[in-house]
């Protein structure tokens, strides 16, 4: 019984990521602030692995991480390896650091999706040469960072509903 429960919840989380992953390249669905867009593929894997076990948190963020690479580069790379860490850092430090509620959980979601997005913008940087565009990071990575977590939120809570109430 118990693992007909669990294979559900994670076929609805999954089934989640997919529908996300569609919208998440929906032109004008998505509000802007100061030019940045909020990636729900992140929200929603950072939300997951929130919910879930290591080793399910570390699947959903690789798969969520290469349709967000998909579905901006065209090909796997920097997000599938940064939520695959996301997913495994953040239900460990859930479990060893940090009590299972949802003020830290957001915490957390918040300071991992400020990761990421520093991450990818630093990697950009590099490699186009834009070491001194902080002004642009500034209005545009903060403001993704920030609408990031916002569409994370309503994420969180509804992967804790499909838990049952659950961590």
């Amino acid at each position: 019984m118990a693992v007909k429960r669990v294979a559900a919840r994670r076929a609805v989380i999954a089934l989640g990521l997919l529908l996300i992953a569609s919208l998440n390249g929906a032109a004008g669905l998505l509000p802007e602030l100061f030019g940045g867009r909020p990636l729900l593929i992140v929200s929603a894997a950072l939300a997951a692995a929130a919910c879930e076990d290591v080793s399910a948190a570390v699947i959903f963020g690789a798969v969520s991480g290469a349709l967000a690479d998909i579905s901006s580069s065209g090909g796997i790379g920097f997000y599938a390896f940064a939520l695959a860490v996301c997913g495994y850092a953040l239900p460990t430090l859930m479990r060893s650091r940090f009590r299972s509620n949802p003020p830290s959980a957001l915490l957390l979601i918040l300071c991992f999706a400020a990761a990421v997005i520093t991450a990818r913008y630093l990697v950009s940087a590099f490699r186009s040469g834009l070491f001194d565009s902080a002004v642009l990071f500034a209005l545009h990575g903060i403001s993704k960072i920030f609408l990031t977590f916002i569409c994370a939120v309503p994420l969180y809570f509804f992967d804790r509903m499909v838990m049952g109430g659950g961590r």
